[in-house]
C-alpha cells in the first residue's frame, strides 16, 4: 500500500486504523475517510490543511488525486476526510451560453479545474441557449445530466461524462458474481412503483416520453423548473428526466472480500441462487473498499430497457 500526502509516500510512516474509499456513478463525488494512528504526533509536524492533497493505493486500485475536506486530531487518533472535487469547484458563478455543443461546455467546466475530459457515449447535444444561475460548475453540470440522461463522476483529474442508457449496454468488466442464501446480500424491487411518462411543458413548448413497455399509468411532472427553447428539447429533457426517476426502482448491495476489478459506473453479472434462481447484469453505481479489512461492498441497480 502507498499512501501519497502532498507527492510524498508516508505510508511507512504511518499506521493505518480505518480506511474507507467511497466510489460513486453518479450524483457524488468519491470520497476518503482514513484513521490514522499517530502516537508520535507526526501529522501535528507535518501541520496538514483542507485543500492538501492525498492518494492511496492498494493494489491494482486507487483513489486517484483527492484533496482534504477536513482534518481532526484528538488522542493520538487523526481522521481525515477527502473527495475528488477540489475546492475551486465550491465557487458559484452565473453565466449564459448560446450555440454551443455541450463538448464545448464539458471542456470549459473542466478547464477551470485543472482536469481533462473523457466522454464515453455522448450524443451530439446543441443548445440555441442554456443559463448556469448562481450555482458552482458541478451542481449545474448534475442539473444538466440530470435532463439529458447523462451521468458524470470525478476521477484523478478527470471529468468522466457518460450516457447512462449506453453504459449500462456494456459488457461485463467480471464474468459472474455468485450471491447464495448465505451471502450478505439484498436485493430491493419497487418497480411497481415506476413513472409510466414524464411531461414538460413550459410556454408553447411540450415534449411527452413514454417508458418503453411500461403499464403504469403513473405521469411525472418535474418539480424543478425545467427551461426549455424547442419541442424537441421538451422531448428530450422529459426521457432523460423519466429515466432519472425510474433507474434505481430495483437495486440491492452485497458485501465481498476485497475486488479491486470493480469500479463504479461499470456491469457485473450476478448469479443469484435461491428458489428462483436467476442471472442478471448489475450497473454499479456505489462501491465502498475497506481498505484495512480488504473487503468490498458494491451497491448496484438493474439497468433500464429501452431508454
Amino acid at each position: 500500500m502507498r499512501l501519497l500526502y502532498e507527492g510524498k509516500d508516508i505510508y511507512p510512516e504511518i499506521s493505518i486504523a480505518a480506511c474507507w474509499h467511497d466510489m460513486y456513478a453518479c450524483d457524488r463525488v468519491d470520497t476518503l475517510i482514513l484513521h490514522l494512528n499517530d502516537t508520535r504526533s507526526l501529522w501535528t509536524a507535518w501541520d496538514p490543511h483542507a485543500r492538501d492533497e492525498i492518494a492511496l493505493e492498494h493494489g491494482s486500485a486507487s483513489t486517484g488525486a483527492m484533496w482534504l475536506t477536513s482534518v481532526h486530531q484528538q488522542s493520538g487518533l487523526v481522521q481525515l476526510s477527502a473527495s475528488s472535487r477540489p475546492g475551486i469547484a465550491d465557487i458559484r458563478r452565473s453565466k449564459g451560453w448560446r450555440d454551443v455543443r455541450l463538448a464545448q461546455i464539458l471542456q470549459e467546466l473542466a478547464g477551470r479545474l485543472s482536469f481533462t475530459v473523457q466522454a464515453f457515449g455522448l450524443p451530439e447535444i446543441f443548445y440555441t441557449y442554456i443559463m448556469q444561475q448562481n450555482e458552482d460548475d458541478l451542481s449545474f453540470l448534475q442539473r444538466v445530466c440530470r435532463q439529458e440522461g447523462l451521468a458524470f463522476l470525478l476521477y484523478d483529474r478527470r471529468l468522466v461524462v457518460y450516457d447512462e442508457a449506453w453504459m449500462e449496454q456494456q459488457d461485463a468488466k467480471v464474468p459472474y458474481i455468485e450471491l447464495d442464501p448465505s451471502a450478505d446480500y439484498s436485493l430491493n424491487d419497487h418497480r411497481s412503483e415506476e413513472f409510466g411518462s414524464c411531461l414538460i411543458t413550459m410556454g408553447e413548448y411540450q415534449g411527452s416520453f413514454s417508458a418503453p413497455g411500461s403499464k403504469s399509468q403513473r405521469v411525472l411532472i418535474p418539480e424543478e423548473n425545467v427551461s426549455v427553447h424547442s419541442s424537441a428539447e421538451a422531448f428530450r429533457y422529459a426521457k432523460g428526466l423519466l429515466r432519472n426517476a425510474n433507474k434505481r426502482s430495483y437495486r440491492g448491495s452485497f458485501k465481498s472480500e476485497f475486488k479491486p476489478a470493480l469500479s463504479a459506473a461499470s456491469l457485473l453479472n450476478l448469479h443469484v441462487i435461491g428458489e428462483r434462481s436467476h442471472e442478471q447484469p448489475a450497473f454499479i453505481e456505489h462501491l465502498r473498499h475497506d481498505y484495512a479489512h480488504n473487503r468490498s461492498k458494491v451497491f448496484f441497480r438493474a439497468p433500464l430497457e429501452g431508454y
